[in-house]
């Protein structure tokens, strides 16, 4: 018994270290990366540093390290510090630089960045390099930072509101007096020129600066139309009588305008609403019109109405029959009507009694009175309208 427990005693000890010797003698060593790496590129701006570039153009990554795995990537990520560590998720992927082994030894290719539009202005950035995957109980390994940056210079432009019948405007008036040269584009652009004839509502231009990466921006020229006027029409009236001129306007308020009566300016106005009503006592037919109309934008065409002024009626009342006739009966009387127009309203009376208006369409007209009594009936017109005006009377008759 004694032999086999010096045998086991003496084997294992041996087969122990065989297997940990053999294992640590051929372990893969960590990868490290050297803090020389280079970015470089063509297209840096003169006398930039750290190098800016602009959207399309590109950068050279180069690096170095020891002990590369073949096939192992080398990526890179940038961030806007020099501390982020893509270890932790921090930064942004760039790509891989696959390590190449042939010819050896081992060496990270050279990789290439294109800079994109999203990221102007957003600068400066920093990019790093690190071994991914690690093989295991390796520490995390980063080149050194490197610094790049891209400057776009981005106009700020104002909007506008035009006319459509305001001519052409200038957009130099919209553009950033910082970045003064450019090129615009975009619906009835002409050089630095815009013309709205035919455009309405929201246009949209488009500036792009002539400096070096500059960034096309676009701003909105809203087109109105002008202003109109419109009067509803105008019920006859009397001489002197008031007359209401409702009018509706369009456009943006506030709306300047002048109201002539024929020639003769009777009133400037300015409202913020519409529609509005104004009131005016013609002696005579007249033509009212808006003139000089503005809005808050631009100026808009003449309107006009008619308002008529229908003449007083005349109104004479005889008598057609007998001026004797028997108790019990009735006469016959003429009203004759002039000037005015139909139909005519008139209240006679007999012996100062007031009777019931009457209407007629005829200027001359014919009717009985009611059945008479004996004795003496004195018979007069009180009163004659048309078109609601109180007209001139005449006529006192006896039978």
């Amino acid at each position: 018994m004694i032999p086999s427990c010096f045998q086991q005693t003496g084997f294992f000890p041996f087969l122990v270290f065989f297997l940990v010797g053999a294992t640590a003698l051929h372990a893969q060593p960590c990868p490290t990366l050297d803090q020389t790496a280079t970015l470089t590129s063509p297209d840096c701006a003169p006398g930039s540093d750290p190098c800016a570039l602009c959207p399309g153009e590109s950068f050279t990554l180069n690096a170095t390290g020891t002990n590369l795995i073949p096939g192992s990537c080398i990526n890179w990520y940038y961030g806007t510090n020099n501390t982020f560590n893509p270890y932790n998720g921090e930064g942004v992927l760039l790509g891989c630089a696959t390590v190449a082994g042939a010819p050896p030894p081992a060496h990270i290719p050279p990789f290439s960045f294109e800079i994109t539009a999203d990221m102007c202005n957003g600068g400066p950035y920093w990019v790093v390099g690190i071994v991914d995957p690690l093989n295991n109980n390796c520490s995390p390994t980063f080149t050194n930072y490197l610094q790049f940056d891209v400057i776009c210079p981005t106009p700020v432009l104002d909007s506008a509101a035009v006319c459509h019948n305001g001519g052409l405007y200038d957009l130099t008036q919209l553009q950033d007096p910082t970045l003064p040269d450019g090129i615009w584009s975009g619906p009835g652009v002409s050089g630095s020129n815009f013309n709205p004839a035919g455009l309405f509502g929201p246009q949209v231009l488009t500036f792009t600066p002539s400096a070096d990466c500059g960034v096309a921006v676009s701003t909105i020229v809203t087109v109105y139309p002008a202003p109109t006027a419109t009067f509803s029409p105008v019920q006859p009236v009397c001489p002197g009588q008031p007359a209401e001129l409702f009018i509706t306007l369009s456009g943006q308020a506030p709306w300047s305008f002048d109201l002539y009566a024929g020639n003769t300016l009777l009133n400037s106005y300015t409202v913020q609403a519409t529609p509005l009503t104004l009131q005016v006592s013609p002696l005579a037919t007249t033509t009212y019109s808006i003139q000089n109309l503005t809005d808050s934008l631009c100026q808009g065409p003449n309107a006009t109405v008619d308002v008529e002024v229908t003449p007083p009626p005349a109104g004479v009342l005889t008598l057609a029959g007998p001026d004797t006739i028997c108790a019990g009966k009735q006469d016959t009387l003429l009203l004759q009507v002039s000037g005015g127009a139909p139909p005519y309203s008139f209240v006679y009376s007999i012996n100062g009694l007031l009777l019931p208006s009457m209407t007629t369409n005829q200027d001359s007209f014919v009717f009985l009175t009611p059945t008479l009594f004996a004795g003496t009936s004195v018979i007069r017109l009180d009163s004659v309208t048309a078109n609601g005006c109180l007209g001139v009377v005449s006529g006192l008759d006896t039978l």
